[in-house]
């Protein structure tokens, strides 16, 4: 659109095929084996699909702005690793202990079954990087005066919570392994947006050379929300979705100072 200013569409595919992955097995000596197999589309599957927009107008008359809209969808059983468990120790039986609450009461019973079953349970569906909704915008206007170039830019971003589902570790032959007791992404966490501002003044010292202080708000809102599937109870039980420490949530506003030179 003109000479400064630019949209774009985009549509991304991805299935990945012939995945490759371990599987374990105890040998009749005893001894842990451990595999790698190429497994066909029908056994691991994983698949991105996305449509991206865009706008971009670039610095002329003292304002830019870059705005980015993704609505994405992950799926499969498989993460991107080599050693997913989903086939481990075929022929052995695996246990998962029950699920307590805090006065010792049964809330879910234990589960024994062939391993590969109890491994392979609820695992396809969302996988746990999948964002349905990200935004991000950045804008940036400069006010020029005659010894300093005054600068504000805010920025935002908004994303979908992450997804997760009910589950608990388990041992089996020296390893700890997963069992999902719901399908897979089958919970999210809430939707969170961050919105940060900058203000640089960048002072004309001598011919190309500048000299600029930076000063930064981070989270200005200073919204909190849970961000980190890793920092939450996946147990089953009555605190089952809850943070159980402070690097789940989003970091609580703060400030940056900086210096800057430019020659």
């Amino acid at each position: 659109i003109g000479r400064t200013t630019a949209v774009g569409v985009r549509g991304i595919y991805r299935k990945w095929t012939d995945l490759i992955d371990d599987a374990r097995v105890i040998t009749p000596e005893g001894a842990k084996l451990q595999t790698p197999f190429n497994f066909s589309d029908d056994l691991l599957k994983r698949y991105y699909k996305a449509i991206e927009l865009t706008f971009e107008k670039r610095f002329t008359q003292n304002w830019q702005v870059l705005a980015n809209y993704t609505l994405s969808e992950s799926e499969g059983n498989h993460e991107a690793i080599f050693s997913s468990q989903l086939f481990d120790y075929n022929g052995d039986t695996c246990t998962v202990p029950a699920v307590r609450n805090a006065n010792g009461d049964i809330l879910v019973p234990e589960i024994s079954g062939n391993c590969p079953d109890i491994l392979g349970h609820n695992r396809s569906g969302t996988l746990s990087y999948d964002t349905t909704h990200l935004v991000k915008i950045f804008a940036a206007y400069t006010m020029p005066f005659s010894i300093l170039n005054l600068t504000a830019a805010p920025s935002f971003t908004f994303s979908s919570g992450l997804p997760y589902q009910a589950q608990r570790t388990f041992s089996i032959n020296g390893d700890t392994d997963v069992y999902y007791y719901q399908r897979k992404g089958s919970e999210r966490l809430p939707n969170w947006y961050s919105l940060n501002f900058a203000l640089q003044a960048d002072f004309k010292i001598f011919g190309p050379l500048q000299l600029g202080v930076k000063g930064e708000v981070v989270n200005l809102t200073n919204q909190q929300p849970v961000v980190a599937t890793g920092g939450i109870t996946l147990l089953p039980n009555e605190n089952f979705g809850k943070p159980t420490n402070r690097n789940a949530l989003v970091a609580p506003r703060h400030y940056q100072l900086s210096a800057v030179m430019r020659f």
